[in-house]
């Protein structure tokens, strides 16, 4: 099948859109792109210099995408996902739990069937940029200052391993649900988070970190404590192994390694012992029931809640009295 190609020039859309203003890919790009494409894919305009593109999809057919981009910074996380992007002179692998900075006046990208996506892309205007969030050119690494002191642009991308804070600001993009306005102001002000991230990264420990450690154990060592604070924050209802694995961009036996590596256990063992804590936590402090405690750390029967806590801390929850208060 021949794929279909679709084009975009970013500073037209961002042009287009009003304060808070958001839009789905079906309005940007074709009226026939759900054909295409299933989940989440809409842009959003920041701020008068800055457009977030926010994609949360599986491709359903071939199809190519042409980005138009003039002087513009463009960030881009994948948190889970592989594609190739072509510039004028090359093809770039675009990998899972990256970062990759550009400001290619032009690429397109190509997707095929079954590849599925998450991650966002933030461009902002280059001298708005610089002007606003003080990059100091001279931090970066001398073979890619050109994507931040020119307008003409160059094909290579700065890649970096995504720091575990952007990973979980871009799921917290992702799973925002709330209705306007609270939307749009929780939403851009994680944009602004995840490029102040950035910008500090990169003026405080590119060439730091790239010269102690391994470029793919630094990023999975960011994936790894992108996980343990996604159970931390989920662990009443803790994803799959499989399902965290994809959200960082590991595979499970690059992430069960990690947590290994890390906190001494495997992931599932990190997230039942999350759960197990709160529940001793809450059966000490006397006020709840054996029942209640079961449902706030995520059990929903009193027997599936005992056995698991009997086999953790080596008694039943019964067990388990009450904190005296100090005199």
């Amino acid at each position: 099948m021949e794929p279909k190609s679709f084009s975009i020039d970013l500073s037209a859309v961002h042009r287009s859109m009003s304060a808070g203003k958001a839009l789905t890919g079906r309005e940007v790009l074709d009226p026939h792109v759900d054909a295409y494409l299933t989940g989440d894919h809409f842009y959003r305009r920041v701020d008068e210099f800055t457009l977030l593109h926010v994609m949360d999809y599986e491709a359903l057919q071939p199809y190519q995408l042409t980005i138009r981009r003039a002087d513009l910074v463009c960030i881009q996380i994948t948190i889970a996902g592989t594609y190739v992007r072509w510039t004028p002179d090359r093809p770039h692998t675009v990998q899972s739990a990256t970062t990759h900075i550009t400001n290619a006046p032009v690429s397109v990208s190509s997707m095929k069937p079954g590849q599925k996506l998450r991650g966002i892309w933030i461009a902002c205007d280059r001298k708005s940029f610089l002007q606003r969030y003080a990059l100091q050119t001279d931090q970066v690494p001398e073979p890619y200052r050109p994507i931040f002191a020119s307008a003409a642009g160059m094909s290579n991308a700065l890649t970096l391993p995504t720091m575990a804070s952007n990973i979980m600001a871009v799921e917290q993009i992702l799973a925002c649900r709330w209705g306007e306005p609270l939307n749009s102001l929780y939403v851009n002000a994680k944009a602004v988070e995840i490029i102040c991230n950035l910008v500090a990264q990169i003026q405080t420990s590119t060439s730091a970190a790239s010269n102690r450690f391994p470029e793919a154990d630094l990023k999975r060592s960011e994936a790894v404590a992108a996980a343990a604070e996604i159970y931390r924050r989920d662990f009443r209802n803790p994803p799959t192994v499989d399902k965290l694995a994809f959200r960082v961009g590991l595979n499970r036996n690059e992430l069960t390694e990690g947590f290994r590596g890390q906190f001494g256990v495997t992931p599932r063992v990190y997230s039942l012992s999350l759960r197990m804590k709160e529940a001793q936590n809450l059966l000490q402090g006397g006020a709840l029931s054996i029942s209640e405690v079961a449902r706030r750390v995520g059990y929903a029967s009193y027997g599936s809640f005992a056995r698991a806590y009997a086999a953790f801390h080596g008694a039943p929850p019964s067990a388990t009295p009450p904190l005296e208060d100090e005199p």
